[in-house]
């Protein structure tokens, strides 16, 4: 027997508000300061649509991700989200637009974004837990690629030989032992 998926017609409404978001050009940045550092925030004030840290390339990374310069714009709904999800009390797959990804890439950064705050899993757990056992190369490139990076996790991915890897929030520059378990 089918069950209903109470929040199917949410995440709908969610995404297509992306999308019209993305397509309007109806986005806003603000930063949030994390003991890392800044970071800066895309969002459509729901979901999040880019995060970075290195706040020197923002124009470059709206530039290629989005393909227009968002304005300024705070929003207290996306602030208390990313606070939720920086604390482990939500995911931040819930809370970040993925829509713009393959799937694939979708259900690597929904599943890295089960990885509990404080702890580390290595890239061949990702990929399995992704459905693509094979595909250990693809979800690192994935996560090196991730757009949401401190709302997605990727800095709790390690190798193999639990070594850092590359990820898309600098490296390990900003490793996860650096930030310890805050994020």
């Amino acid at each position: 027997s089918r069950t209903a998926d109470r929040g199917f017609a949410s995440r709908l409404r969610s995404e297509l508000r992306a999308r019209q978001a993305r397509a309007t050009r109806s986005l806003s940045w603000f930063d949030l300061e994390l003991p890392v550092g800044p970071i800066r925030l895309v969002h459509d004030g729901e979901l999040i649509h880019l995060v970075t840290n290195d706040l020197r390339r923002f124009d470059a990374l709206v530039d290629e991700g989005l393909g227009f310069e968002p304005g300024f714009g705070d929003s207290k709904r996306v602030r208390e989200a990313v606070s939720s999800v920086l604390a482990g009390r939500r995911r931040g797959s819930e809370v970040a637009f993925l829509g713009a990804l393959s799937p694939f890439q979708q259900e690597v950064l929904r599943v890295t974004a089960t990885i509990p705050k404080g702890q580390l899993r290595p890239y061949h757990w990702v990929a399995r837990h992704a459905g693509s056992p094979g595909a250990v190369r693809a979800a690192g490139t994935a996560l090196g690629h991730n757009p949401v990076p401190f709302v997605v996790p990727c800095h709790r991915v390690v190798r193999s030989d639990w070594t850092l890897g590359e990820y898309s929030a600098g490296g390990t520059e900003h490793s996860a032992y650096a930030m310890g378990a805050y994020v």
